[in-house]
Parts: structure tokens; sequence; C-alpha cells
């Protein structure tokens, strides 16, 4: 699992392996990332004392996915 702090607070929570969608991502995984983004979002809470914590995660063109590997956005 990678974290890329990516500007103005935002997280991306990406795991190593490929995994194109959610449709493919494995319930352990899951766990894994969610647990990651409970911590980022309890750091960024602190670290930036905002009143609320947003994450997103997109999947298919309709869904505006436009990068072919999983991950989650997670900002103040």
């Amino acid at each position: 699992m990678s974290l890329l702090f990516v500007g103005f607070g935002q997280v991306l929570i990406i795991p190593n392996q490929h995994i194109e969608n959610i449709y493919t991502l494995e319930v352990e995984i899951s766990n894994r990332i969610h647990e990651l983004e409970i911590e980022v979002a309890r750091g960024l809470k602190e670290v930036y004392k905002c009143d609320g914590v947003s994450s997103r995660q997109h999947n298919e063109p309709d869904g505006s996915q436009d990068v072919w590997h999983y991950h989650l956005h997670v900002f103040p």
C-alpha cells in the first residue's frame, strides 16, 4: 500500500498490487485501505483543523474513472 500526498491536504491511498477498480478489489485489501483511510482522516483533521474530511473513489468512465488503477482520495 502506498500513500501519496497530492497537495492541499489531499492524500491518495494506492494498493501496490494492480487492481483496476472496485469490482475486482479483494476484501482483505479493501479492509487495509479503509484502515489507512481512518488513520489519514484523523491526521488530516488534526493537522488542518478542518471541520470534516471526505473520501472519494471512481469506477468506470461514467463514474469519472480516468486512472485505471484503484485508488482512494482522502481530503479535508
